[in-house]
């Protein structure tokens, strides 16, 4: 599974592995940070991890973020033959410096965000690189799955961190004064959805719809823009808020009819 935005932490690990996840993908700044590395650890972050709890347990296996950059936001601009040129260069060094053992070179990213910067939406880029992946003798590709099948995780995660993709923390989403009365309306909505959930008035209809609604409110992408003075966002959150009320039988309040940017206090 890829968390959303690559975002986790200790606390999610239960929820997962009681659904049944066997694996999850995530930076490179949050392993660093659940062993204490203050400094970046290529032997420490080419393999697989696995954390313990009561539940059970669960594997990990963290980018590379320099060469998932690469890809994301720099080889757009090169041609084709010279980006992957230059990706294969660092993957070659790579295993040169490993060349003693095998290692697990993670390349994770957005999977939509980087191909229409890309000619051909990525085209000639992505099938030049899988015919030297596929040509080299030093490379193999493989899925996490293969992966698992063939290798026993050693290291053991205890603590795993807090963060994201980017710059390993949730700035992006919660902080700014904006961002965080967002995050109070949904509160006060969640609220609400305990207590209708809780009377059991509702029909199983009316609940899926309830909930429904409530995963839109609750989807990451409205906390991203917060702050960035994207009016459209902020009109379709307090109308999809709004909507939650109405779908639950409650009049919507006052404060979702007036920009958010209008009140940030």
């Amino acid at each position: 599974m890829w968390p959303s935005e690559e975002a986790v932490c200790d606390h999610i690990l239960p929820i997962l592995i009681n659904n049944g996840i066997k694996w999850i993908v995530s930076d490179e700044a949050m392993l660093f940070r659940s062993f204490g590395r203050k400094k970046r650890d290529t032997a420490l972050l080419y393999r697989m991890h696995t954390a313990e709890r009561e539940e059970g347990s669960i594997h990990m296996t963290f980018r590379d973020r320099n060469l998932s950059d690469l890809i994301g936001f720099t080889y757009h601009k090169w041609d084709p033959k010279d980006a992957v040129s230059d990706f294969m260069r660092h993957l070659e060094n790579t295993a040169e410096a490993f060349k003693d053992r095998d290692i697990l070179v993670t390349i994770a990213m957005d999977g939509e965000n980087a191909w229409e910067y890309y000619k051909k939406d990525g085209h000639p880029f992505l099938n030049l690189l899988y015919e030297r992946l596929s040509d080299s003798k030093m490379i193999r590709t493989v899925t996490v799955e293969d992966y698992l099948r063939q290798n026993t995780p050693e290291s053991k995660i205890r603590r795993l961190a807090a963060g994201s993709w980017i710059y390993g923390e949730f700035a992006k989403w919660i902080g700014n004064p904006y961002k965080n009365k967002a995050w109070e309306y949904l509160a006060e909505a969640r609220k609400e959805m305990e207590t209708f959930l809780s009377s059991g008035a509702a029909d199983e209809k009316t609940r899926e719809a309830a909930w429904k609604q409530m995963m839109i409110c609750e989807g990451s992408d409205w906390f991203w823009w917060y702050g960035d003075y994207q009016h459209d966002f902020d009109r379709l959150y307090r109308l999809h808020l709004s909507n939650f009320y109405v779908i639950i039988g409650k009049q919507p309040p006052g404060y979702l009819k007036h920009s958010l940017y209008a009140n940030p206090g």
